[in-house]
């Protein structure tokens, strides 16, 4: 065997091995396996953070459940301004200086956009969701 042919030999190994992981071990269905996903948007405690992401703000999560009446905190991680969350019709409102945080209620069940009233423009995306339940 001449040394031309020697990584091509070593690169089929290589896919054959990694191809006979994937046929051992098999695919099981999330649903089937009994897993639980890593993050549950319906926290017990759900928070809404504010950080700085370069030149844009972010809301996080960017979507949000919690339940009707349920305590929502939200936490201002900008070290140089207060932030808003302010829905989109004007239902709710709330300020949080900066590096702190705030609790909001909400005591109606839907589907609410919200944004910072403060930087508008400066948050990337422009409107968090926050489903009620």
């Amino acid at each position: 065997m001449s040394l031309i042919n020697k990584p091509r030999l070593q690169r089929r190994f290589v896919v054959a091995a990694v191809a006979g992981l994937f046929i051992t071990s098999g695919v099981v269905a999330h649903d089937e396996a009994g897993a639980t996903p890593a993050f549950s948007a319906q926290q017990a405690n759900p928070t809404i953070t504010i950080t700085s992401e370069g030149t844009y703000f972010t809301f996080s999560p960017a979507q949000l459940d919690a339940k009707v009446g349920q305590a929502i905190t939200v936490t201002n991680n900008d070290p140089y301004g207060a932030h808003s969350v302010v829905e989109k019709n004007r239902s709710f409102s709330i300020d949080v200086p900066p590096n702190s945080s705030a609790t909001l209620t909400v005591s109606k069940a839907g589907i609410y956009q919200y944004f910072c009233d403060w930087h508008f423009d400066s948050h990337e995306p422009r409107y968090g969701s926050l489903n009620l339940s």
